[in-house]
């Protein structure tokens, strides 16, 4: 690191996420053949009426600050979603704030809500880029260690064993990056135990909230008994809506604490972007009418996924519900997650993203993202099973 680096900063270490993304980016320049599984995205284009109305915003001449906390025909319109989905009623007023993206909204209410020494409690397999908030915070990311056994359900054993006098927050990803899994209402219930009787914190982090599949309804944290008033809900338009590159979400919490988080995300990006908050208005008018034909091409393609791993010896996975990732599992294969990531790379030019990147405690496992076409998803695995029948 720079010189000039903080001792904070030092503290995060880079991701394995990066390390792949950045040599799968490196062979591909090279000229090779490169099936990434591994970017989080969908692969569909932003719906046509989003891309219209944010046009008709900027030929009108919207392109100027908005209030911190966003629009108010905005904040309205996800208090209109949030109660229809739900059923939870929030104040557009006071207890939803606009943000940039799922990750600024996490980013400063932990800036809000973490002391030094104070610890987060995250199940894993777990999206990657919880470790390191709390980190440069001076506090600590625990890790509850979820079991295939039960379906990486969350259970109230799992959770104990990983709190601490220090616990403050917990975060819960449900539909979950890695492994696709949606919890059912006996983990939510664990979940909501556990936070009411040490008094945490929950970030109910949804972004996948609208990707289930056989029928799965998305079970929001917030709508059990006691949980509205200790959790923050926390998503964004770029998983269901495509509008990854938008850069625009929003959290739903408690009034004061949203009033807490005023200086962070004030001083961290001003508002969202008002382009993209006149897109976020329009994906939420049409909402199904947009997701589901994104939806159903998803589910077709988690079946192929699926099938194929089911069928090759020696690889095994739990059927994701929801999200658009497949989490890979495999025996002894030598060497460790991260070289094994590499290897089938270099190899078989699959980019997949090693489950160590998901939790020091996790071990043999591999996130692929099936959010790609159907003939790649074929070719990839095709080679990577291949791959794997060769060590």
């Amino acid at each position: 690191m720079h010189r000039f680096a903080s001792e904070s900063m030092q503290n995060i270490k880079p991701s394995e996420l990066d390390i792949i993304w950045a040599k799968a980016a490196e062979l591909t320049a090279q000229g090779k053949d490169i099936v990434n599984f591994g970017i989080g995205r969908p692969d569909f284009d932003t719906p046509a009426p989003i891309k219209e109305k944010a046009v008709q915003a900027m030929n009108k001449g919207e392109v100027h600050y908005t209030l911190p906390r966003g629009m108010e025909e905005l904040r309205q319109a996800i208090s209109d979603e949030l109660k229809q989905r739900h059923d939870v009623s929030y104040d557009p007023a006071s207890e939803i704030m606009v943000t940039v993206g799922c990750v600024e909204g996490i980013t400063c209410l932990l800036m809000t809500v973490l002391d030094p020494g104070d610890e987060v409690l995250v199940p894993s397999p777990m999206y990657p880029f919880y470790w390191g908030w709390a980190e440069f915070l001076g506090g600590r990311t625990v890790e509850a260690p979820l079991s295939r056994e039960n379906g990486y359900q969350i259970t109230e054993k799992a959770l104990e064993k990983a709190i601490t006098p220090k616990t403050k927050v917990m975060i819960i990803n449900t539909p979950c990056n890695p492994t696709g899994v949606c919890q059912e209402m006996g983990g939510l219930k664990a979940a909501a135990k556990v936070a009411q009787r040490h008094d945490l914190l929950v970030i109910s982090d949804e972004i996948y909230g609208r990707l289930t599949y056989d029928g799965v309804e998305h079970i929001s944290l917030t709508s059990l008994p006691g949980m509205k008033e200790r959790t923050v809900l926390t998503t964004s338009f770029s998983k269901a809506f495509a509008m990854d590159g938008w850069r625009v979400g929003y959290l739903a919490g408690p009034a004061e604490l949203v009033k807490d988080m005023d200086n962070a995300h004030l001083r961290a990006s001003t508002c969202a972007s008002v382009i993209s908050q006149y897109g976020a208005i329009e994906a939420l008018r049409l909402g199904e009418e947009l997701v589901a034909p994104m939806r159903e091409r998803l589910e077709k393609r988690r079946d192929l996924i699926f099938d194929m791993v089911d069928q090759a010896p020696g690889l095994s996975a739990v059927k994701p519900r929801g999200a658009f990732y497949l989490w890979l599992e495999y025996g002894d294969v030598g060497m460790s997650d991260m070289d094994l990531s590499l290897y089938l790379l270099e190899k078989a030019q699959v980019a997949g993203i090693s489950g160590s990147a998901f939790g020091a405690s996790v071990k043999r496992g591999m996130r692929l993202s099936y959010a790609t076409d159907r003939k790649t998803i074929e070719k990839g695995m095709k080679r990577l099973i291949a791959a794997f029948q060769n060590l």
